[in-house]
C-alpha cells in the first residue's frame, strides 16, 4: 500500500460521505461522464486501512453498483479486486459488509 494523501480518518469519513451523497443525488446521465473517476473514488474508500471506513465504503460500493449498474459493465473486475480487501479482513463486521 501506498502512503494515504489524508492521514486522518476524520477527515476521509467526511469525504466518504460526500461521495455517498454524490451516489444518492446524481441521476445516470450526470453520472455517466464521471463514472471512471466515481469508480477510483469508490474503490480507494474500500482499500482504507482504517475498518470503519472501509465498512461504509462497503455500504457505499453496494450503492454505487445498484444505482448505475448499466454503467458499470466494464468495471467489474476493478471493483471485484477492491471489494477483495474488505472480505479478507479479520473483522467480521467488515467481512459481512462486504458480502
Amino acid at each position: 500500500m501506498t502512503m494515504l494523501i489524508e492521514p486522518n480518518e476524520v477527515a476521509r469519513r467526511l469525504l466518504l460521505n460526500l461521495a455517498f451523497t454524490l451516489v444518492e443525488v446524481v441521476e445516470e446521465d450526470q453520472m455517466r461522464l464521471y463514472i471512471n473517476e466515481m469508480v477510483n473514488i469508490v474503490r480507494v474508500f474500500l482499500m482504507d486501512p482504517f475498518g470503519e471506513i472501509q465498512e461504509e465504503a462497503c455500504k457505499l460500493c453496494s450503492e454505487f453498483c445498484s444505482k448505475f449498474k448499466e454503467l458499470l459493465y466494464h468495471f467489474t473486475i476493478i471493483l471485484s479486486r477492491a471489494i477483495l480487501l474488505p472480505l479478507v479482513s479479520k473483522k467480521s463486521s467488515i467481512k459481512i459488509a462486504a458480502l
